[in-house]
């Protein structure tokens, strides 16, 4: 034993390393709290006492929780989605205000040498992809989907299941250029395999020394076929990452598939959703009214309805002991018969209050609010929705941001260009491409409950040149080329349009019907 510590026991009172308290001295307690004072400087969520004895001490990565439960969660994820209210209105409401009903518009910008916008070869760029978007069998290989429905299917599908894939077809369609979106079932997340080189497939990605995909191992089966029961499949064929957009919200360094984004409300929906379906079977029965009728021996016979024993009596083992009936009927009971009624008194006055907690965690783990997520504006104030909007809003434009200008529409377009000049859809000179790679994107925006308020003060920042009007048309969702160009128009056409103040409202002359 270390010498130091011979030393400092001694000074404790150790004998054969027992401590011994004199009598009037203080507790072994005490001086065990004085030599170990590292223990009220821990961290109390790293204790393993009886509140914490079921947490996990193991710090697992990601990517393996996903390989062992993506497959678990995703299936979860797809059930709710078609059984559970709650996680269909989730579904519309991120579809809704991501994508939003037209989509991320394309603005092209494409500058002359002076730095002027060339109006003419911008509004043609605009034109011609509209036109590649707006017929499904243009843009989209299954002849499905046009380029709008391809945004909002992308924004539904990583939300319900964590990721999508998309391939790139190129010299396919009549514009060269077509896209189609894969299940990303396709991915088996059990198939794991290393490879020459430093190269490995991890949950059906295949990934370089430095974690880069460098191809997806995706599986023959067509799981689009409903005869086709999806399995664990190692028959895959192998495709290109330069071929495959693989989009999902990373969640960790070196994450390789998406996390369906109900992970973590699977549960409360589903105990909810339980619990919802009981109450509501309760209520049912309750509303019935339901009674019992009392024998005065306790002999179930006379009141059995079932098959004649041997002695000539109804057997009550094999009879109905219960009426069912659809309306309701009194009548007289027997002398010594009674009527026991029993009644549920369900659902109780905890019933809302619970409910009303349940949703508003399934709310915050969805990142939507509370009032949206249960349809409920109960006690909802202005003030008190502006606040609520505000953040929400903030998550929306982020997921707009990433999930479909950076991600989808902004390479799309890029890719989309070239090839369509190459297939004479596009008039353009390839040597300017550069000029026509001007795409500005612009997502859905939102109204406030009272509008007028923020026009006017857009107006009193316009004025006071803390914004412009452009900012202002951008915010609003809308081109300001296009809201220019069609004010331009209608003043042309009917004068220019004075907005003023209303003028007061006339009094009535003395004697009049109105006086």
């Amino acid at each position: 034993m270390d010498e130091r510590i011979r030393i400092a026991r001694a000074r404790l009172g150790y004998v054969d390393g027992v401590p011994q308290v004199a009598p009037g001295a203080r507790s072994a307690r005490s001086i065990s709290r004085r030599v170990r004072p590292d223990v009220a400087r821990s961290f109390s969520g790293a204790s393993t006492g009886n509140l914490n004895h079921s947490w996990t001490t193991q710090d697992r990565h990601l990517n393996q929780s996903l390989q062992q439960n993506l497959r678990t969660l995703r299936a979860r994820s797809r059930d709710l989605e078609r059984n559970n209210d709650y996680a269909k209105h989730f579904l519309r409401l991120v579809t809704d205000n991501v994508a939003g009903p037209a989509g991320v518009m394309l603005q092209v910008h494409a500058k002359r040498p002076d730095g002027e916008i060339d109006q003419a070869d911008s509004n043609y760029c605009e034109d011609r992809f509209f036109a590649w978007g707006t017929a499904a069998g243009n843009c989209d290989i299954a002849a499905r989907l046009n380029w709008i429905q391809q945004q909002r299917l992308l924004v539904r599908t990583v939300a319900r299941d964590g990721e999508v894939l998309i391939r790139r077809w190129r010299g396919k369609g009549p514009f060269g250029y077509q896209l189609q979106l894969l299940d990303p079932a396709l991915l088996n997340e059990h198939y794991s395999e290393d490879l020459p080189g430093g190269r490995r497939i991890r949950m059906g990605v295949e990934v370089d020394e430095f974690d880069k995909p460098i191809a997806y191992h995706l599986s023959r089966r067509n799981v689009n076929d409903p005869r086709v029961m999806l399995g664990y499949d190692t028959d895959c064929v192998r495709v290109p990452a330069s071929e495959i957009w693989h989009i999902f919200i990373p969640e960790g360094i070196g994450q390789y598939r998406g996390v369906p984004w109900m992970a973590t409300t699977l549960t409360r929906q589903k105990r909810l959703n339980s619990y919802q379906e009981a109450a509501l079977a309760a209520a049912e029965e309750g509303a019935k009214k339901l009674a019992f009728i009392r024998t005065p021996d306790g002999d179930l016979a006379p009141m059995a309805d079932g098959a004649i024993d041997e002695s000539g009596n109804n057997d009550p083992t094999s009879g109905t002991l219960y009426t069912d009936s659809q309306d309701i009927h009194y009548g007289k009971l027997s002398p010594g018969y009674g009527i026991e009624q029993w009644d549920p008194k369900y659902p109780e006055a905890n019933y809302t209050p619970f409910v009303t907690d349940h949703v508003r965690a399934i709310g915050s783990g969805l990142g939507v609010a509370y009032h949206k997520l249960a349809n409920n504006l109960e006690g909802v104030s202005f003030s008190s929705i502006r606040s609520g909007e505000l953040s929400e809003r903030d998550v929306w434009l982020g997921l707009q941001q990433f999930l479909l200008i950076d991600s989808f529409c902004a390479p799309a377009y890029s890719e989309w260009l070239p090839l369509s000049i190459l297939s004479g859809q596009v008039n353009l000179p390839m040597a300017k491409l550069a000029k026509f790679d001007a795409a500005l994107w612009q997502g859905r925006r939102w109204d406030w409950v009272d509008p007028e308020k923020d026009v006017t003060a857009n107006l009193k920042a316009i004025s006071a040149r803390l914004t412009s009007r452009r900012r202002v048309i951008l915010k609003m969702g809308l081109d300001p080329e296009e809201v220019w160009a069609e004010c331009d128009a209608e003043e042309k056409r009917f004068g220019p349009l004075v907005i003023g103040p209303e003028p007061p409202p006339q009094k009535p002359k003395e004697g009049t019907a109105d006086e």
